[in-house]
């Protein structure tokens, strides 16, 4: 039978969505089976709040048409406030929203009667199951850390949806069911870390460290007067600060290629089309590009592939799909590090 929560290419619902799904859950739960309601309270609120009698849920609470938090849970007798702020993807974590919810709902509710919850796919301990070095991966972790130490005396919880998918709700029925497995599978499925460890293994893992160490000082010097480099993850770069010349982009990316431990030199096609090149070739940063494809004709065991973005690949002993070295997000922005 076919969740009602997946589409055909398990597409990732919007987080509005979500927020005004588990809201409309807890209010059910509230007029009803309170296992749902006292599960998220559980999880949520300090050790010494009680859970309510009286309570109300809204989503997306705030005033004068701007939302400050996603969901707001509300003690009507003692005034207490649990704010959740909720995010479905790592990436669309953002640095500074924690702490503007928590002066909004400590102005509206006095700071001793508000609390801060960041719902994400996970947290670190978690994360930490597929390995010790996914939390620090993990853009929800790292930004909520820095949140909690700076939040004074407010209350903060950082929950994955995994612990909301714990929750044994009967009154849910099947619905909730098959929530919970569509969280278990697709928002908070465990694959997702361990892609994430693989993407953000540095290129000392796969090229070695002489070969790594060469090529994040040359690409340092490329965009000299950047300060957001460093050896971890997927690096984004914005062609429009490129500050030294059109090829030493392709120059550093040449290093990992020609000195890379590895590098397996079995000859593979390009899969990107003349015309699609082309219109990379003819923009603005046309001569970045054009560098680039370069590699993929000087080396045989170089390629690209891809419809209406590239990707530039090399060939790997310990990965026979090969290592992506370069992924384009239109002609203006290149991702580095990305592998397949």
């Amino acid at each position: 039978m076919r969740n009602a929560f997946e589409s055909n290419n398990r597409r990732m619902l919007p987080e509005r969505f979500h927020s005004e799904f588990l809201g409309a859950a807890l209010r059910a739960s509230l007029n009803g089976d309170r296992s749902l309601f006292e599960g998220v309270w559980e999880r949520c609120a300090p050790d010494f709040w009680d859970c309510p009698s009286n309570a109300r849920v809204e989503t997306e609470y705030g005033r004068d048409g701007y939302a400050w938090i996603d969901i707001l849970i509300r003690d009507m007798e003692y005034g207490l406030a649990v704010g959740i702020e909720l995010k479905t993807r790592d990436e669309s974590v953002e640095k500074g929203q924690l702490e503007a919810c928590r002066r909004a709902l400590c102005a509206e509710f006095g700071e001793e009667c508000a609390a801060i919850v960041f719902l994400t796919p996970f947290n670190r301990q978690h994360a930490a199951r597929v390995s010790q070095d996914a939390a620090e991966m993990l853009q929800a972790v790292e930004v909520f850390e820095e949140f909690s130490m700076g939040s004074g005396c407010t209350p903060t919880r950082h929950l994955s949806w995994l612990d909301v998918a714990d929750i044994h709700w009967p009154g849910g029925g099947d619905l909730w069911r098959e929530y919970r497995e569509h969280v278990e599978g697709t928002i908070a499925s465990m694959h997702r870390v361990e892609e994430l460890v693989m993407r953000n293994r540095t290129f000392d893992d796969f090229f070695g460290m002489q070969a790594a160490e060469e090529f994040w000082n040359r690409l340092r010097y490329a965009f000299r007067n950047s300060g957001s480099w460093d050896h971890k993850g997927v690096r984004v770069i914005e062609l429009g600060e490129v500050k030294g010349g059109p090829g030493e982009l392709a120059a550093a990316i040449r290093i990992l290629i020609e000195h890379g431990e590895r590098v397996a030199h079995r000859v593979k096609q390009s899969g990107f089309s003349e015309r699609s090149r082309q219109r990379f070739v003819d923009s603005e940063h046309g001569w970045i590009h054009q560098a680039l494809f370069g590699l993929a004709i000087e080396f045989p065991y170089v390629w690209l592939d891809g419809g209406k973005d590239y990707r530039l690949s090399v060939r790997h002993r310990d990965h026979g799909d090969g290592l992506s070295l370069v992924t384009s997000q239109g002609t203006g922005r290149l991702l580095i590090g990305q592998r397949h």
